[in-house]
C-alpha cells in the first residue's frame, strides 16, 4: 500500500442508524429511543459536532423517517433499504460524501455515551500516526457479546473476531472494538470495495475493512478508550436503562461541579438541554425535562416537575408541576401547583396551595 499524504482534507462523520435492532422489542426504531430527553442517536451527533466535525451523515434503514424526523435537516442521509452489514451501510453512504473528505469517523448510533473529547482524541492520534485505520477500543471485564480486537506482536491491529464468529482463543480476549472507527477516506472506501459477505450473518462486515487494510501494508492502529463506559452500546431495554443512568450522573456531576447543589442525586432527574445556574438546589424528586432553564440561586422540589419552562432567578417551585410556561425572578409557586400551558408568573408573584393556572397571568408580586 502507498504512503499516505497528510490526512488534511474534510472530517466527515457517518453515523449508523438504519438496524431493525429486534432485542429492543419496540415499534420505535432504536435510534429515536430518547435518553435524557433527547433520541438516542441526537447524542452522537452532538458529540461529533463538538470534536469538530461539522458534516455528517445518517444512514437510515428501518422506518428511516422516524429517525430524520428525530434529528431533523440539520444532517444529511443515505438509505440503506436492504439490512446487510455495517460495510454496506458504509457503501450507501459512500455516493453523499464530500468530495474532499480526508478523515471519515463512522461510529454506532447506539453508543450515546460516546464524549467529544473521546472523538476529538481518537482523530488526534489518526492524524498524528498518519494511519489508514485507528479503532476506538476499550478493555472490559466482560466483553460478552462484542467484538474482540487481534493485535500483532508489534501493538498493530490485523483483525476484528465478530463474537459470533469467535472461536475460544479469540473469547478470551478483553479488549473490544466499539465500531467507533476513523479511516483515510479514499483508501477505506477502496478497500470496502472488496468486502465480501462471508461470514455466518452474510453481512458485509465494516470490520473486515480493517483485516484487508492491514494484509495490504496499511497502518492500523487502536486507541483505548479512556473511560469504557463511554464505548457501551445499546441492544435491549435493560442496556437502556443502564445507559441512561450513567448519562444522567454524567450530567449531575457536571452540574455539581458548576456550583449547583443536588441534595440525591440518586432521585434526581436532569435532561440533556436543561440549564441551571450557580447556587440553585435541586431537592429529592426533582425532574427538570426538555428545553428549560433554571436561573441563579432558585429552589427546585422536592417532588417537582417542570418541562420547557423558564424559572428566574432566586424564584422557588415545590411539589408542583410547571409545563411551557414562565416563572419570574424571585416568585414562589407551590406545592401542590400546576402552572401549565404558556402560563406567566411574574417577578415576586405568589401561586399558593392548589391552584391551578392555564394559559394565566399572575403579575409581578401578586
Amino acid at each position: 500500500m502507498s504512503e499516505l499524504p497528510p490526512q488534511a482534507g474534510r472530517a466527515v462523520a457517518v453515523i449508523l442508524a438504519a438496524g431493525k435492532s429486534t432485542r429492543m422489542k419496540s415499534r420505535l426504531p432504536k435510534a429515536v429511543h430518547p435518553i435524557c430527553g433527547k433520541p438516542m442517536a441526537w447524542h452522537v451527533v452532538a458529540a461529533c459536532r463538538r470534536a469538530g466535525v461539522s458534516d455528517v451523515v445518517v444512514v437510515v434503514g428501518h422506518q428511516g423517517q422516524s429517525v430524520v424526523d428525530a434529528l431533523g435537516p440539520t444532517v444529511a442521509y443515505a438509505e440503506q433499504r436492504q439490512q446487510l452489514g455495517t460495510g454496506h451501510a458504509l457503501m450507501c453512504a459512500a455516493p453523499i460524501l464530500p468530495p474532499d473528505a480526508g478523515l471519515l469517523l463512522v461510529l454506532p448510533a447506539d453508543t450515546p455515551l460516546i464524549s467529544h473529547t473521546e472523538l476529538a482524541t481518537l482523530m488526534q492520534f489518526h492524524r498524528e500516526q498518519n494511519s489508514h485505520a485507528t479503532l476506538l477500543t476499550a478493555i472490559l471485564d466482560d466483553p460478552s457479546h462484542y467484538g474482540r480486537v487481534v493485535r500483532a506482536p508489534d501493538g498493530s491491529v490485523t483483525r476484528i473476531v465478530e463474537a459470533k464468529d469467535a472461536d475460544a482463543d479469540a473469547l478470551a480476549i478483553r479488549e473490544i472494538n466499539s465500531s467507533i472507527y476513523c479511516f483515510a477516506a479514499e483508501e477505506a472506501l477502496r478497500a470496502l470495495r472488496h468486502v465480501k459477505p462471508n461470514n455466518a450473518q452474510g453481512e458485509y462486515y465494516l470490520t473486515d475493512v480493517i483485516e484487508l487494510l492491514g494484509k495490504s501494508g496499511g497502518r492500523v492502529h487502536a486507541v483505548p478508550s479512556s473511560d469504557p463506559t463511554a464505548v457501551l452500546g445499546i441492544n435491549h431495554r435493560a442496556e437502556l436503562a443502564k445507559v441512561e443512568a450513567l448519562m444522567r450522573s454524567r450530567i449531575l456531576r457536571g452540574l455539581m461541579l458548576a456550583g449547583v447543589t443536588v441534595t440525591d442525586p440518586s432521585s434526581t432527574y436532569v435532561d440533556a438541554d436543561v440549564s441551571v445556574g450557580a447556587d440553585a438546589v435541586l431537592r429529592p424528586g426533582t425532574h427538570l425535562l426538555g428545553a428549560t432553564t433554571v436561573g441563579e440561586e432558585c429552589t427546585i422540589g422536592p417532588c417537582t416537575v417542570i418541562s420547557n419552562s423558564t424559572v428566574g432567578a432566586g424564584a422557588s417551585v415545590e411539589l408542583s408541576r410547571v409545563a411551557d410556561s414562565t416563572i419570574g425572578e424571585g416568585a414562589s409557586v407551590g406545592p401542590y401547583a400546576c402552572v401549565l400551558n404558556g402560563s406567566r408568573v411574574e417577578s415576586g408573584a405568589v401561586v399558593g396551595p392548589f391552584r391551578q393556572l392555564d394559559g394565566a397571568i399572575v403579575g409581578p408580586n401578586a
